[in-house]
């Protein structure tokens, strides 16, 4: 329970909620448990869901009250379509202040996100992959990098690119286009295109001016 939780932790509020409907709903059609254990965890997963809640919340003392009203009524359901009708009940009404209260993770993570990025800008990295990675839903890493970076993924990701190919078009060694793919673009076409937009010049054009500086 403590593991599937900590997803709200990672901005999942939907995928912890919709889990813990599921794991519900497969408990009350179990023949293993008798009512009152059925009761029991369901009464259990409201604790620990108000626990987890509080954790990341702590304003939202509505959820105390909220607590032993619903432990009240699955205690008092006469069976356990009433027991899981009242636990979702419970869900139903605790979701929308998680979601509307999910706090940005802490600025030591934004570090982790930039570390990594500088050590693999030169894969094909996305949202997407970066999410995985670090266990966070794409949409809410996405408002969290872009809040706390003043630029979002796609932004800062070229401009650390385009950072390490002007490192390296200002020696005369590698061809432009082994630049580009060193710095994480497959296309040559579209690495001069992002290059170009961020310094009004193309790659070639870059090279020509910092090697005429140096004579």
């Amino acid at each position: 329970m403590k593991e599937l939780l900590s997803g709200l932790k990672r901005g999942q509020a939907e995928e912890v909620f919709a889990r813990l409907r599921e794991l519900a709903a497969e408990a009350a059609g179990s023949y293993l448990q008798t009512p009152f254990e059925f009761k029991s965890f369901l009464g259990n997963a409201v604790f620990h869901v108000t626990i987890a809640t509080l954790e990341l919340h702590r304003e939202a003392k509505e959820l105390d009250g909220l607590k032993y009203a619903y432990f009240k009524a699955i205690d008092e359901a006469r069976d356990a379509a009433g027991a899981l009708q009242a636990f979702n009940a419970f869900l139903s009404e605790v979701e929308p202040l998680v979601a509307a209260r999910v706090p940005l993770p802490s600025d030591g993570n934004m570090k982790l996100l930039l570390d990594y990025i500088e050590e693999h800008y030169g894969e094909p990295l996305t949202l997407s992959s970066l999410s995985r990675h670090f266990h966070f839903n794409p949409s809410y890493l996405s408002s969290y990098f872009s809040a706390h970076n003043d630029e979002g993924f796609s932004e800062y990701l070229n401009r650390v690119r385009i950072a390490k190919a002007k490192e390296l078009l200002r020696s005369d060694g590698l061809p432009i286009s082994e630049i580009g793919s060193r710095v994480g673009y497959s296309d040559p076409s579209y690495f001069t295109k992002v290059f170009k937009k961020q310094m009004g010049l193309s790659p070639r054009e870059y090279r020509r001016q910092q090697l005429a500086k140096r004579g």
